[in-house]
């Protein structure tokens, strides 16, 4: 099929008592010039549909198509990138495929506070080209095929405004409302305000190369400084332009409208258990220097569900926690009061969204060079010899662990380093070693794996550590930690362990960590289990591990995701919120692991900053956005926006668990029964669940204006919950 003619985006303007440049009357003297009152510098409130493109076949039909605009311009056969939108019944797509906004979106009268602000033009880069491609931009579907926007400025008097001009820049086609009413269009025909009428027709050059194949040029292309050639001239055919359009000056009125400077302020709630549900409506006063204050409603729907605890969260997230790094950054003195406040305020922080894991490092820069410079426990050597141990930082370390975070998921006893690893070869095979004369803390070598003096070295480490973990009733929840590139521990190492604590498991991080390993010794006859593994490389799990829908605890072993790629510094706050829920519990996995909780940027000694070691078997720390979810703020750690996004989409996870647990025990009947089960039936039965598709395929409400989409699972978590009571009420 030939196309003969492309629609992209319809752009449709609306803008209370609206002009984009307004003029006073002559007499005003010298303040007589024209006003500029919007412009890229507005912050607009938006909103998007998506759909299929519209191609016009050179016999003149008019029919609809997905068309692969996210790679560079290549020669192929049109088939390849170009497919018609059909069902399996053969049926051809609506005109719209994403959800509508309401009929009155152009009203001055209609609340858009849920509608994201940005200014125009505002250009996204394809996924391909920056590589955080998560599920909801990856299997987009469709593009946008109409852009609504929404700007709002004040006019004090129209009868002093004399005239009113419209000028802008669109692709497509544009309808220009002004209170409500239309003021403009360009090109679009007649006078429809169906959002499913496509704009005038272009001509096929726009969108096609000289030998009449789609132009496949992004817009990366163009940032970059390429060479565009005769790509260029064709690009430059989609421009379309309104000039100096008159807009009516009956359509203006007197009101006071602000697209000002703001600045975005983040509130957490805390809602006791025994809140009753409803809407709970608070004041905030807000100050800046040299303003007023102002008084806002802070508005709070609780639903008639109430979350668990997060220890119990059938979601487990491992994230990455160096306690070195605060000492660094604050520059307090290695395990000094001060030092072990700040890491309890991560940790405090960390087990709000379940991530209870703690590394224990005995052995120094386990994670590579410059990370942890002291191991735990100091070896003193005494003047025969031997050796003693100074356990203080060891049980001062626990004492802040039980203070803050309270009993451990896992304890990671990490001893041994990967001598094997490019790069690593020296990394987590020294221990501290103390002076009791002078105090100075150095640093040993330790015996060569598998060798009886390696036995010999840890066995009273061993036996007062294991001893200390069962006295705190912690040893059930303590493993040995081994991180590679990808490779498993050497027998020697499993020897060792083996001895030293026969009945020991493992917490493994990989790329080629899985479910349900074990690691082999020099005879195969020793085999010890892996109980927590973080893998990299996609491996799913296999199913031996029942789904976490089906389970009304967390398990207790578990297997994480590292999520590697995914996010990156270009990647928008938003995208944490739905990173568990798609990455993690929707193919299988317990959670997510090997993020950073604080791993705050360092000084160098000759100016800049560098990314502490850490992640040693995955490889993450490439990913800037997932170093830190926290920040240093001036008392210690504190949340950011990506925390707090990651918090919500945690808890939502819970959420969906509850009412798939709910389906999965057949504890639900009539009309609720149909719509949680359409609403979140599970993945593994048939096609996807109406929430999967609204995030799924990238549908603008869904990602940009999450709150209404959490707003009806939170709902329907409620209406289950109070289904399972009042069946427990008639059970008793």
């Amino acid at each position: 099929m030939r196309p003969a003619s492309l629609f992209p985006v319809m752009f449709v303007l609306a803008m209370a008592s609206s002009a984009i440049a307004a003029e006073p009357p002559a007499a005003a003297g010298p303040e007589s010039g024209a006003l500029v009152v919007l412009d890229d510098t507005t912050l607009w409130r938006h909103f998007h549909v998506s759909g299929a493109s519209h191609i016009r076949a050179a016999d003149g039909e008019l029919s609809k198509a997905y068309i692969d605009w996210g790679a560079k311009m290549r020669e192929a056969a049109h088939n390849e990138f170009l497919r018609l939108p059909r069902d399996e019944g053969g049926r051809k797509p609506p005109d719209l495929e994403s959800p509508l906004p309401p009929a009155d979106w152009a009203s001055p009268a209609f609340d858009d506070s849920a509608w994201p602000r940005l200014w125009w033009p505002q250009p996204e880069l394809p996924w391909k080209w920056y590589c955080n491609c998560t599920d909801t931009r990856a299997r987009y579907p469709y593009h946008t095929v109409v852009v609504l926007a929404r700007g709002k400025f004040e006019i004090k008097d129209p009868a002093q405004v004399r005239a009113c001009t419209l000028s802008l820049d669109y692709w497509g086609g544009v309808v220009v409302y002004v209170n409500g009413k239309e003021a403009a269009r360009g090109h679009m025909t007649g006078d429809s305000a169906n959002l499913a009428t496509p704009a005038e027709d272009y001509p096929v050059d726009a969108f096609t190369t000289p030998d009449g194949k789609p132009l496949r040029l992004v817009e990366v292309d163009v940032l970059r400084g390429a060479d565009l050639g005769d790509a260029a001239a064709r690009l430059a055919l989609r421009d379309r332009k309104l000039r100096d359009v008159k807009i009516p000056a009956a359509l203006l009125r007197q009101g006071v409208m602000v697209p000002g400077a703001v600045a975005p302020l983040w509130f957490t709630v805390r809602v006791p258990r025994d809140a009753k549900p409803g809407v709970y409506e608070g004041k905030v006063s807000v100050a800046a220097e040299g303003l007023a204050s102002t008084t806002v409603p802070l508005r709070l729907h609780v639903c008639d569900w109430v979350m668990p605890d997060p220890r119990d969260f059938r979601i487990q997230n491992f994230l990455y926690h160096a306690e070195e790094v605060e000492a660094r950054h604050y520059e307090v003195p290695n395990y000094s009061d001060k030092h072990l406040d700040l890491v309890g305020r991560s940790l405090t922080l960390l087990a709000e969204v379940n991530s209870r894991q703690i590394q224990a490092n005995l052995a120094t820069e386990f994670f590579g060079r410059g990370a942890n410079p002291e191991s735990l426990v100091r070896w003193i050597k005494q003047p025969d010899g031997s050796f003693k141990h100074d356990f203080t930082n060891f049980d001062r370390y626990l004492d802040m662990v039980a203070k803050y975070l309270g009993k451990p998921r896992t304890l990671r006893l990490n001893c041994w380093g990967c001598r094997d690893s490019p790069g690593h070869e020296n990394c987590g095979t020294t221990v501290s070693v103390l002076d009791p004369a002078t105090g100075k803390i150095g640093s040993m070598r330790q015996p060569e794996l598998g060798t009886e003096e390696s036995l010999a070295f840890w066995r009273p480490v061993f036996d007062e550590i294991l001893k200390k973990l069962n006295a705190r009733g912690w040893l059930d929840d303590t493993t040995l930690g081994y991180n590679a590139h990808a490779r498993l521990p050497l027998p020697a190492m499993t020897d060792v362990a083996s001895k030293l604590w026969p009945e020991g498991e493992w917490s493994w991080t990989s790329h080629s960590a899985r479910e349900g390993w074990k690691f082999e010794g020099t005879d195969k006859s020793v085999a010890m289990t892996v109980r927590h593994a973080d893998g990299v490389w996609g491996h799913v799990p296999s199913g031996k591990f029942p789904p976490l829908y089906t389970l009304a605890q967390p398990r207790r072993t578990t297997y994480c995701t590292t999520c590697r790629n995914v996010l990156n510094d270009n990647s928008p706050p938003r995208e944490m919120r739905r990173l568990v829920e798609l990455y993690a519990m929707n193919r299988g996995y317990d959670g997510v692991s090997e993020f950073g909780a604080d791993l705050f940027p360092q000084k160098r000694p000759l100016g800049g900053y560098c990314i502490p070691p850490a992640g040693r078997g995955t490889g993450w720390t490439g990913q800037w956005t997932t170093l830190s979810l926290l920040y240093p703020g001036p008392d210690g750690p504190v949340a950011t926006e990506r925390f707090e996004m990651f918090r919500e989409g945690v808890e939502l996870c819970e959420a969906i668990l509850f009412v798939r647990h709910a389906l999965e025990k057949k504890q639900l009947s009539g009309g609720l029964l149909q719509r949680a089960d359409r609403y979140l039936h599970l993945r593994d039965r048939r096609g996807e669940c109406e929430r999967d598709v609204a995030f799924g395929q990238g549908w603008f409400g869904a990602r940009y204006m999450q709150a209404e989409e959490d707003a009806k699972l939170l709902d329907l978590t409620g209406e289950v919950a109070q289904e399972l009571q009042r069946n427990a009420r008639k059970e008793n």
